[in-house]
């Protein structure tokens, strides 16, 4: 472990009124930092992305700061943060803007061929291997993430997977016959894939989606129209509490994302003894999950998943095997390992 009292800076762009994945990591790690004994201050500033040019005035800004020389650490996460300058900048990198990366073409990016926004994308990729590049040392949160690192910038990244960011352990009181889904709502996290599935079942089970963002009301009329009626219950915004209960009930956990950048659902899922039920292009969630072993992987296919879940809809017996599998792999990662290596004396 890095020695206590060290000036560190936290660089990390926001989005106001969201609390995902990457929120819930950056503030768990400011207070890793702070209980270890370290300094901490943050900078921040909320990411806009419309127009599009926008992204590039704001990684403008991000490389205009200029932070003491004397902070020990500056860790910055993802776009357009990573933009700013300090000899000693470490990132721990989250995600690229995925959507100009390997989303670029496909449903699931809101970017599109336009002149425009293929010059904003050419010039953010641009940036990307210029500040990435001159960081002191790379770190990612998956081999997915390393990976997408490595083909479009050309870049190496140590991967250093985050701990579990539930304050509380999670745990495991039943096998309940409900599947859970958390997380924010939007296309990527294929939650219209899962809807499908579940109106393939031959043995109709029950599932709740703990979750909000703006794929909220087609999914919710996608239920309606695959007539899952009263079997599928939106819960909307869930407290950490909740959702901790809903792990400790629940059958299993279905998380099908498209190419996820690591899976905090699924590790927090694996941590309370539950299986995940996820596809074989879901990205870092296949780092935790091994199918027939820790969860159930399938095709991202309504069939193949429907399939699946009936497995596991009829057999809680396996469900609880799957899931005392799983619970070591998702605690292998601790707060103390992650300081020492994003603090290692550079």
């Amino acid at each position: 472990m890095a020695p206590a009292g060290r000036r560190i800076l936290i660089a990390a762009p926001i989005s106001p009124g969201v609390v995902g994945g990457a929120e819930r990591l950056t503030e768990a790690l400011d207070q890793a930092l702070r209980r270890a004994g370290h300094r901490v201050e943050r900078l921040e500033l909320p990411l806009e992305l419309r127009p599009r040019r926008r992204a590039l005035e704001q990684a403008l800004w991000w490389r205009l700061q200029t932070p003491d020389a004397d902070f020990d650490c500056v860790l910055v996460t993802k776009f357009p943060a990573y933009a700013l300058r300090h000899p000693r900048k470490v990132v721990w990198l989250y995600h690229q803007l995925r959507e100009i990366y390997d989303l670029w073409g496909t449903t699931h990016s809101a970017w599109s061929e336009v002149p425009e926004e293929r010059v904003v994308r050419a010039a953010i990729q641009a940036i990307d291997r210029r500040a990435l590049g001159e960081c002191a040392r790379r770190f990612a949160i998956s081999r997915t993430v390393a990976l997408r690192l490595q083909r479009w910038s050309g870049l190496d990244a140590e991967v250093l997977h985050p701990p579990l960011l539930l304050e509380q352990d999670p745990r495991c009181e039943a096998y309940e016959d409900f599947f859970l889904l958390a997380g924010r709502l939007e296309r990527a996290k294929r939650i219209d894939l899962a809807l499908e599935a579940l109106a393939r079942m031959r043995h109709p089970a029950p599932a709740l989606i703990a979750g909000r963002g703006p794929e909220a009301e087609r999914l919710q009329a996608l239920a309606a129209e695959l007539g899952l009626g009263d079997r599928v219950r939106f819960a909307g915004f869930v407290s950490e509490t909740e959702l901790r209960e809903l792990y400790a009930r629940c059958r299993a956990v279905l998380a099908v994302p498209l190419q996820e950048d690591f899976g905090l659902v699924a590790a927090e899922a694996l941590a309370a003894r539950k299986p995940v039920v996820t596809c074989a292009d879901s990205g870092g969630v296949l780092e935790l999950v091994e199918d027939g072993v820790s969860g159930l992987v399938a095709a991202a296919d309504p069939g193949a998943l429907g399939a699946a879940l009936d497995r596991l809809a009829g057999e809680p017996e396996l469900a609880a095997r799957l899931g005392a599998a799983g619970e070591r792999r998702a605690r292998a990662s601790t707060w103390e390992r992650v300081l020492a290596r994003l603090l290692d004396p550079i």
